[in-house]
């Protein structure tokens, strides 16, 4: 219950996406940064060919995410602009400018 409080409070905000990331490193304590970068790019579907020859297979780095969390990644990651203008895979900062979240994690 306390898992899906959590997802439901996530937004697409920087701090949210910031407090999703914590998450991540808390579910595998210890883990190198380069780790936790993988697990999000695994999460976020971003382990193509062309992004595996320069930054190595993300698919064999730490456990899985919770489903929740993954699916929350995800949808925070994939960068698109919907047809009524609705940008969709950025985050919205304190001082109201948007981010593109993909580019951080390659």
């Amino acid at each position: 219950l306390s898992q899906q409080r959590q997802q439901a409070s996530l937004s697409f905000h920087m701090d949210d996406f910031i407090k999703a990331v914590k998450r991540v490193e808390a579910q595998d304590p210890g883990s190198k940064p380069v780790a936790v970068l993988k697990r999000l790019r695994r999460a976020a579907g971003l382990n193509d060919a062309f992004i595996q020859h320069f930054l190595s297979d993300a698919a064999a780095s730490g456990p899985e995410l919770e489903a929740n969390l993954s699916a929350y990644v995800h949808k925070a990651v994939h960068h698109s602009v919907q047809e009524d203008a609705r940008e969709e895979g950025v985050v919205l900062t304190s001082d109201g400018t948007t981010v593109a979240l993909r580019p951080l994690l390659l």
